[in-house]
């Protein structure tokens, strides 16, 4: 399959509701094109539920390994997204339960966006699925709400 993977931004400073990808044409500083619609949203929140596991929140995207991992291997979770939602011109939503090291770094605003890992279609940008997110101060999507 013709895949490609982008990290995308945003974040919000308590438990609860928190935007993941906007709705619309998403364009990254890192050059990824992607599209958050209809057919997205029900690649995205279908494959979380055939998953049946909260998805990881992590720092700066260590769960992805490679250039991402620590030199310790490790990749601690810093939250837990445990539902999906999408709104049709909002976005794709989680419902995100925050460890209490996570907890604190975001309220001390050590950091302040939450950068979703998304897996899409290189030929028209749909989105598959949403694999992780990480807590980072480097958003790649320009004008996040």
């Amino acid at each position: 399959m013709n895949e490609r993977i982008a990290i995308c931004d945003v974040i919000e400073a308590k438990s609860g509701r928190v935007l993941l990808v906007p709705w619309g044409d998403v364009n990254t500083l890192n050059g990824d094109r992607m599209v958050i619609n209809e057919e997205s949203a029900a690649n995205v929140l279908g494959a979380f539920k055939a998953h049946g596991v909260k998805m990881v929140i992590d720092a700066e995207h260590a769960s992805e390994g490679g250039e991402f991992a620590r030199p310790d291997g490790l990749a601690p979770a810093m939250g837990w997204v445990k539902e999906m939602e999408a709104v049709r011109g909002e976005g794709i939503y989680g419902n995100v339960e925050w460890t209490p090291t996570g907890q604190r770094l975001v309220m001390a605003k050590e950091y302040q966006y939450l950068s979703p890992v998304i897996v899409y279609r290189q030929k028209d940008g749909v989105a598959l699925r949403m694999r992780s997110a990480g807590l980072t101060n480097q958003p790649a999507i320009p004008r996040m709400p």
